[in-house]
């Protein structure tokens, strides 16, 4: 503090939460004021441009009638860079310093009839030499300096075309460029120019050049070169690839082909449904009930393999359903071919032993009869049973 007339006071706003100390001066009845407020020692370390923000509230010199002798509605912002921090504080001659600007109460100044107006005011300046002091300068204010903020301007570290660049501060001016340089991300190389970036005085980047390409081995995951896994291309088909490549392809999107779309869900579940309501339902019956363009090998497919139906005695069944199925059928089939064994061994003599126990003196004619019942009852002529895809006639 320059001298004892600026006084440290707490600032207290209890509705937005604010308990900050603060700096008062309030010299508004005396001529020729001159009351310096300095900073410490600020080192630059590299910023080429080091922006102030001045958070503060200024009183309406109406709220003075009749005793104010220098009452001003502004303040001095100056600075003064040195090469060395030192205990003792810079000169107090103006000529030492220079004015950034003359600060006014652009958004308000407090009234007797009016809240608490606090204003806020960024500037910035350049800086070349090892830091710098800031110093406000009243010349008959009645102000209170509530936040001092310093800070400098960079563009933030990034990695944009393999290439990593680091946080890089903006130039000594706010339409200045600061080229940065980049270094090719782990597992790549440069490829071409030297990548480079431009860093604006606004802190964002623009105009990127040049860049890296991952190593051989590894390949572009985001911003980084990974190592390939094991769901990387099979050699045939990188082959393949860079054959039609050489033969002129210039992408690798999929060519437009004919051929059938697959069937949405909605066509699968209808099938589903069919099959559950009538297991004796043909692949022709469900192409023809689905109404639409479905090849009737689709509709096997969709039925075998997708639900997983097989065909049993002529109805539909789960898979779970195929073991039971084929047991029974050839328990079935063991017991016909017994039978039919028994008949032809007999020559009808096992069949007429049967019919004695309610006929006791068949003829020819009836043995015949019998016989001819028999064959067309165990259908001996047509008879077919489908195990496994394998076909069995007796004749």
């Amino acid at each position: 503090m320059g001298k004892t007339i600026w006084v440290e006071e707490s600032f207290t706003n209890f509705d937005q939460g604010i308990n900050w100390r603060s700096y008062v001066v309030c010299d508004v009845a005396y001529n020729s004021v001159n009351n310096w407020l300095w900073t410490p020692f600020i080192d630059r370390g590299e910023a080429n441009r080091i922006a102030i923000e001045v958070r503060f509230s200024l009183r309406d010199c109406s709220l003075f009638p009749g005793m104010a002798l220098s009452c001003k509605e502004t303040f001095s912002l100056l600075y003064y860079e040195f090469d060395a921090a030192t205990k003792e504080p810079p000169p107090w001659e103006p000529e030492s310093y220079r004015v950034i600007d003359r600060i006014a109460a652009d958004e308000g100044r407090f009234t007797s009839t009016s809240e608490v107006i606090i204003n806020t005011e960024t500037r910035s300046v350049p800086v070349t030499k090892k830091g710098v002091y800031f110093a406000f300068r009243d010349q008959g204010a009645c102000l209170s300096l509530i936040a001092v903020r310093i800070y400098y301007v960079t563009c933030p570290n990034i990695t944009e075309n393999l290439a990593h660049f680091p946080e890089t501060p903006t130039g000594s001016e706010l339409t200045a460029i600061v080229p940065a340089e980049g270094s090719c991300v782990p597992n790549a190389v440069v490829v071409g120019d030297t990548p480079r970036y431009l860093c604006k005085g606004d802190g964002n980047w623009t105009l990127p050049t040049g860049g890296c390409k991952c190593k051989k081995g590894f390949e572009a995951v985001g911003q980084s070169c990974q190592v390939y896994g094991e769901k990387c291309m099979d050699i045939k088909i990188v082959r393949k690839w860079c054959r039609e490549f050489n033969e002129g392809r210039i992408n690798v999107h999929d060519e437009q082909r004919s051929g059938r779309p697959s069937l949405p869900e909605s066509t699968v579940a209808r099938i589903d449904e069919m099959v559950r309501a009538n297991r004796r339902i043909t692949l022709e019956e469900i192409e023809y009930g689905l109404n639409e363009d479905c090849s009737h090998f689709s509709v096997h497919k969709i039925v075998s393999e997708t639900l997983g139906y097989r065909k049993v005695s002529a109805r539909w069944v789960d898979k779970w359903l195929k073991e039971a199925a084929g047991e029974w059928y050839n328990t079935g089939i063991t017991k016909l071919v017994d039978r039919m064994k028994k008949v032809i061994e007999h020559q009808g003599d096992y069949l007429c032993k049967v019919e004695e126990t309610t006929t006791k003196s068949p003829d020819s004619k009836s043995r015949s009869t019998l016989i001819s019942r028999l064959r067309k009852n165990l259908c001996m002529d047509d008879f077919r049973a489908k195990e496994k895809g394998i076909f069995i006639w007796f004749t």
